[in-house]
């Protein structure tokens, strides 16, 4: 069963649907017709299946709620109120519903949860209270919600959150913190939830400016993990040490200028790595060593003048880089030496004046690179760029039109297509190939 309510901005649709032997059977009309407004706290019989029925439910309402309804039969499965008046949630509101598996109440103004409110809910699987007005939550809020496993609480005010709130939570796959105001991510903050079972966390787009080493600690089936656009300018070495099911980080959008060497120790699964965006300097030469399964990593918009030797040497499985909008000047030798599954390179918008084919020890099978916005003398040492283009291996690439060619500053009003470096014939840069 599935009670819908959804007010004139959302929609005003009332849409029944009924499961028999399988069939389902859609009807819909304008729930906006004069006499049939709901109540504050009623749901109108006419609108109630008989539970024999095994029927689904959806109400679209213009007439706005401003509390939740209290007569909901006890065996609706899933509840959706969406962009109402509401503005509290009370205790034992939920409590004879013991079947509901699903209850979204987002898109309302709720700023008050009381303790208790989601009593009796011990079957709830999904709960979502985003796009709402919180600004904190009661601890102990979750102790009886051992079935939950989706959470989200995005776009609310919440600026704080005790250890407590997620107790209970043994069977949580999918938190969602993201857009609050939250300011700091304390040791113990999530010891409430299942260690073994948290797959997704995102806690992008909040305040936080500092991560305790412990904070993540023991997650060792964690997937994925949002932690863009905060304020993070420092990071301890090892915090993501238990996280070896990872494989995708974003930190892209913080206040880094450096990196730890070891930061990113333990993160064996890796495959994304998303660090653009921020003020880093400089890196060290080992910090990727335990990302053998890295495939994407981002380092653009940064402050970067130099890449140390080495510092691509352990990704094997590295198929795009993107180190655009930097400060590089040279790129040196062998920096993608061995790097058999490279794909695409972005170097566009540096300060680069020279780009030797040493870079690489093999020919790759097949490149895309990104070189405009670099003051680029172009000589016969950059030769290797037009063979690559006539042994069909190396593609320029294009967004949005544009073609992200070398434009050479020694060659004003030449276009790279039409520019000649008498370069010798036939193919002679490259020893091995893949």
């Amino acid at each position: 069963m599935v009670l819908i309510w959804q007010n004139k901005g959302l929609g005003n649709i009332l849409q029944i649907s009924f499961s028999l032997s399988g069939i389902h059977v859609h009807k819909g009309h304008t729930a906006c017709q004069s006499g049939s407004h709901l109540s504050d706290k009623d749901v109108p019989d006419w609108l109630v299946p008989h539970a024999e029925d095994n029927a689904e439910i959806y109400v679209r309402y213009c007439q706005g709620l401003t509390a939740i309804p209290t007569n909901i039969p006890t065996y609706i499965e899933k509840i959706q109120i969406l962009g109402e008046p509401i503005t509290i949630i009370e205790a034992n509101i939920f409590d004879q519903i013991a079947k509901l598996i699903l209850l979204d109440l987002a898109f309302n103004e709720i700023s008050t949860v009381q303790l208790g409110a989601f009593n009796g809910l011990t079957s709830l699987e999904e709960l979502f209270l985003h796009h709402n007005r919180l600004t904190s939550l009661p601890s102990g809020l979750c102790k009886q919600l051992g079935s939950l496993k989706t959470l989200v609480l995005k776009n609310n005010e919440i600026s704080s959150l005790s250890s407590e709130v997620f107790e209970g939570l043994s069977a949580l796959e999918t938190l969602d913190l993201q857009s609050n105001k939250i300011n700091q991510l304390q040791a113990d903050l999530f010891r409430g939830i299942s260690s073994d079972s948290l797959l997704q966390l995102y806690i992008n787009h909040n305040q936080v400016s500092s991560l305790h080493p412990d904070t993540l600690k023991g997650f060792s089936n964690l997937d994925r993990l949002q932690l863009n656009e905060n304020k993070l300018s420092q990071l301890q070495a090892n915090s993501f040490q238990d996280l070896s099911a990872l494989t995708y980080l974003a930190l892209r959008d913080n206040d880094f200028t450096a990196l730890e060497f070891n930061v990113f120790n333990g993160l064996t699964s890796l495959k994304q790595l998303l660090l653009e965006r921020n003020k880093i300097l400089r890196l060290d030469s080992g910090i990727f060593n335990d990302l053998s399964k890295l495939r994407k990593l981002n380092l653009g918009q940064n402050q970067l003048s130099e890449l140390p030797f080495g510092i691509f040497n352990q990704l094997s499985s590295l198929e795009e880089v993107h180190i655009h909008n930097n400060f590089l000047i040279t790129i040196q030798s062998n920096i993608f030496s061995g790097l058999i599954n490279l794909k695409e390179i972005s170097l566009e918008n540096n300060l680069l004046r020279s780009l030797d084919a040493s870079i690489f020890s093999i020919t790759p099978t097949h490149l895309v690179l990104w070189l405009s916005g670099n003051p680029l003398r172009c000589t016969s040492a950059m030769c290797w760029i037009k063979d690559g283009e006539q042994q069909g291996w190396l593609e320029w690439a294009v967004l949005d039109g544009k073609t992200h060619a070398p434009e050479c500053a020694n060659h004003d009003n030449v276009s790279w297509e039409n520019l000649d470096l008498d370069c010798p014939k036939g193919r002679y840069l490259f020893i091995d190939t893949i």
